[in-house]
């Protein structure tokens, strides 16, 4: 077969540029790498959350030492997976849920996953952040004793490029924004033995009560691959893992020394239950008269 299929290189597009003028966003580049180890003994680090002329910072994202956690001041919220509580308990607990790119980020959120067991949860109460500021689980690492049994890694993020959504309040209005993030284990942090990748930034809506479209801040650096299924009548398939809500194209070229044009329209996949990468398929016909060369990049 003629047909050749290139690695496919992730696009660098500044999401921003697609958002609204009242949307601020915050671009870290390079992203903020984040992890915890699963042998837990690193000293807490931690990452302040700040929102231009709105105010001051009333979100801090901290890691090490078993765990990752968000913590925000009452009446700032964050969305979250909702967990059963314990028995005489009123407070609302839960792990900081991943919802996938292109979710409404309102009081309401609209997203492709499932969000029916999930919920918005207030914060501290107090203005000592260090000393009682109210935190949700990010993700965390449970240790086991079983001799040759790795610990397990809990928490909605792992394993996902997706957002996290927020609430803030300033002069009493809430402005409703996002964490980009991509905790995909190809990233280099093995699931089953810590949690962790990068923070790419944040966005918020200046406009109280104004919900936000969770866009890329910008694509990941990581690259992604793709493999080629041929078929006995010359067509094929093309194979890639993709992050649900982001954008891909799929590209054609004759020459290697020419550019490359789009033979798709864009691609947009949506999540199942929850905001975990998905597998795209992608059917090709092939021309059989010319050495052919195809790509699949990230828009956005």
């Amino acid at each position: 077969m003629r047909n050749q299929l290139i690695l496919s290189l992730a696009l660098f597009c500044l999401a921003a540029n697609r958002l609204p003028a009242s949307v601020v966003v915050t671009k870290l580049d390079p992203p903020l790498a984040v992890g915890v180890p699963w042998y837990g003994d690193w000293d807490t680090a931690f990452q302040e959350i700040s929102f231009g002329s709105l105010g001051d910072t009333n979100l801090v994202l901290t890691w090490g030492g078993w765990e990752m956690d968000l913590g925000f001041y009452e009446p700032s919220r964050v969305f979250i997976v909702e967990e059963p509580l314990p028995s005489g308990d009123t407070n609302v607990y839960g792990a900081v849920a991943a919802l996938p790119l292109g979710t409404i980020v309102g009081s309401n959120i609209v997203a492709t996953s499932d969000v029916s067991n999930d919920t918005w949860a207030g914060g501290s109460v107090t203005d000592d952040f260090s000393s009682d500021a109210r935190y949700n689980t990010v993700g965390y690492v449970v240790s086991d004793d079983t001799v040759g049994d790795p610990p397990s890694v809990v928490g909605d993020v792992v394993g996902k490029e997706a957002v996290m959504a927020f609430g803030i309040f300033f002069n009493g209005q809430q402005h409703f924004g996002y964490i980009h993030f991509d905790f995909r284990p190809d990233n280099g942090w093995n699931p089953g033995y810590g949690i962790g990748g990068y923070v790419l930034g944040w966005a918020y809506e200046s406009e109280p009560g104004q919900s936000i479209t969770a866009v890329p801040i910008y694509v990941p650096p990581l690259q992604f691959s793709c493999t080629i299924q041929p078929h006995a009548d010359s067509s094929m398939n093309i194979n890639w893992i993709a992050t649900p809500g982001a954008t891909y194209r799929v590209q054609i070229s004759t020459n290697l020394s020419a550019s490359f044009a789009d033979y798709s329209s864009d691609i947009v996949p949506t999540s199942g239950a929850d905001a975990s990468p998905v597998a795209m398929t992608f059917a090709l016909n092939a021309p059989t008269n010319s050495a052919t060369f195809w790509r699949v990049v990230r828009i956005h």
